[in-house]
């Protein structure tokens, strides 16, 4: 359990090398330019939202004592979530957005590691790929959305518990960002049903992966630019070597 958490992650922190020796620069120059440009808008408007958010939190704190911890912790809260929100949005943007593009990136990480080979390009596979990509961020962004719902109001209810729902609300992103990275390599092989079966049974892996990933956009601009397709090949590297086929 926990070591293929532990796997997962470093595979992504590995990854920085891999862009070379997969040859992928040209890769990472389309889909950084797009996370850079989504990532900024994303980041700015999210950051006024913060102060706001902390100042509804303590305004539902009925008592008067302990009033001064309540702010600290609810501003605390209120800026987690502002974070928490504004990284589901990039996520789930750039991941449908480029899934055309990471797919092609997972394929060549596979090639290099089996010798396997697809169909190669078509138009019809890159509309295929990309209304994918936007039915799993559907999916995804659904279920993930109802969770962080759940998380809010009970920081509303009990803002002392703030700490331990943003360790929650991360291994919540984390499971579901692992999840949209490693399915440019499902896709070439699973239908999303059995897409959901197989995230499930390698959870703790997924896991890793999408932590990595989180942290990762979470440095301005460079997350924003090689966060993505140091995910996608962690993933499919990961794959490769659990046997996911």
């Amino acid at each position: 359990m926990v070591g293929k958490f532990i796997k997962g992650f470093f595979k992504v922190l590995s990854s920085f090398g891999s862009i070379s020796h997969y040859r992928l620069w040209f890769y990472l120059l389309l889909t950084g330019g797009l996370g850079l440009i989504i990532g900024g808008a994303i980041f700015y408007f999210a950051y006024d939202l913060s102060d706001n958010i902390g100042a509804l939190l303590v305004s539902y704190y009925p008592f008067n004592w302990g009033e001064k911890y309540v702010v600290s912790i609810a501003n605390f809260f209120g800026g987690s979530m502002v974070i928490l929100v504004g990284v589901i949005m990039y996520k789930y943007i750039i991941m449908a957005i480029t899934s055309p593009i990471m797919s092609f990136v997972s394929e060549k990480v596979e090639f290099k590691l089996t010798g396997s080979k697809s169909d190669g390009f078509s138009f019809s596979r890159m509309v295929k790929e990309l209304i994918r990509g936007i039915r799993i961020a559907i999916q995804n962004f659904y279920k993930e959305i109802l969770f962080i719902i759940a998380i809010f109001f009970i920081g509303l209810i009990l803002p002392f518990l703030a700490p331990f729902l943003a360790v929650l609300a991360f291994l919540i992103q984390s499971y579901f960002a692992g999840y949209s990275s490693l399915d440019y390599f499902m896709e070439r092989r699973f239908n999303v049903g059995i897409s959901n079966l197989t995230v499930r049974q390698h959870k703790w892996g997924v896991m890793g992966i999408g932590a990595a990933f989180v942290l990762i956009i979470l440095v301005p601009v460079i997350g924003w630019i090689f966060g993505p397709i140091l995910a996608t090949i962690a993933a499919t590297e990961y794959a490769v070597e659990e046997g996911i086929v």
